[in-house]
């Protein structure tokens, strides 16, 4: 084979095996982070569904939240 047609899979075994074997990253908290005042940031939001959390936004317009796509995509 010449290098440009060379297999990825050998060279990205070690790579998906270390992310099987390393489990879920910890999401609890924010590495450093501290408790935030009621209303300190007022531009923050939570896009829920059902009650529950999914993603984050930011208030940009009094209408208008940017969020990531990917916490739409599909609703």
């Amino acid at each position: 084979m010449t290098p440009s047609r060379r297999s990825a899979g050998p060279a990205l075994a070690p790579v998906l095996l270390a992310m099987l074997l390393g489990g879920p990253a910890l999401a609890s908290e924010i590495v450093g982070g501290r408790p935030a005042r009621p209303h300190a940031w007022p531009f923050m939001v939570s896009l829920q569904l059902r009650g529950g959390h999914f993603c984050g936004g930011t208030l940009i317009a009094p209408n208008f939240v940017m969020s990531a796509a990917h916490c739409v995509d599909g609703l």
